[in-house]
């Protein structure tokens, strides 16, 4: 019977335990589910938020494309990728753009302070701006408003350049043709500032002889009339001629 008794004290034993371990793998099943399931979850909303992420850069991307010329360069200032905007406006095809130096678009009018001035600036890994004059193929020429950028690896080293151009040929011309307008307008204000002074002289000098010799009240405020209009308008003359001075940078 004492054996019986153990023996069936040692089942309900193994039956509790067996039981307690068939829960802990219960929890255990469940927790790692549940685990899993929040996983499975936030990856799919992580490829959301990347694909979503993907589509906003592509977007930008292809605004920035279809209004700006866009190039990249090795840190050598090699050709590796041109839009199709750079080659429309330079007159140059991609195949004749990639692998070549990018100075084979530079005009010969600018300055080769600009470009170490350029050089140095993203080489510093920061952005160059400025408004640069480029050659075209037929060796005709258009202005652009450039910045040019460094993209860095993840340890800080310099990639290649990225560089983001917009035609302002338009404006700059428009600008030119102002300055020399206005140039033009002080010139002339100018010469017929002098060339007014001079019968206006004549004529404050003469009235001035003839008040000598006239002796009639009358005519005399008549000649008096004169020559203060006169003086009035030769102090009209000056200031118009300082005023073409401050304009053209001469005063």
């Amino acid at each position: 019977d004492s054996i019986v008794l153990h023996t069936h004290r040692q089942l309900n034993h193994l039956h509790k335990e067996t039981e307690s371990i068939i829960q802990i793998l219960s929890i255990s099943a469940i927790f790692l589910l549940v685990f899993g399931f929040v996983v499975y979850i936030k990856e799919i909303l992580v490829s959301l938020e990347a694909q979503k992420l993907k589509n906003e850069l592509q977007q930008f991307f292809d605004a920035l494309n279809e209004s700006a010329i866009v190039s990249k360069t090795d840190t050598a200032g090699v050709i590796t990728y041109v839009n199709q905007k750079f080659c429309d406006v330079s007159g140059y095809s991609e195949e004749e753009l990639i692998g070549q130096a990018h100075n084979i678009i530079r005009h010969p009018d600018m300055s080769r302070e600009i470009f170490k001035n350029l050089w140095e600036t993203i080489q510093d890994k920061k952005v160059f701006k400025a408004t640069i004059k480029n050659r075209k193929k037929d060796n005709n020429f258009y202005f652009v408003d450039t910045s040019i950028m460094p993209i860095l690896d993840l340890d800080g080293t310099i990639k290649e350049y990225l560089a983001v151009r917009y035609d302002v040929t338009e404006l700059v011309q428009a600008r030119d043709m102002a300055i020399i307008g206005e140039k033009a307008k002080s010139e002339f204000l100018s010469n017929m500032s002098h060339e007014l002074r001079t019968p206006l002289n004549a004529i404050v000098g003469f009235s001035s002889i003839l008040s000598r010799s006239v002796k009639d009240e009358k005519h005399l405020k008549y000649l008096a009339n004169i020559q203060e209009s006169s003086a009035n308008l030769i102090g009209l003359i000056d200031d118009i001629l300082d005023l073409s001075k401050l304009q053209s940078g001469k005063f």
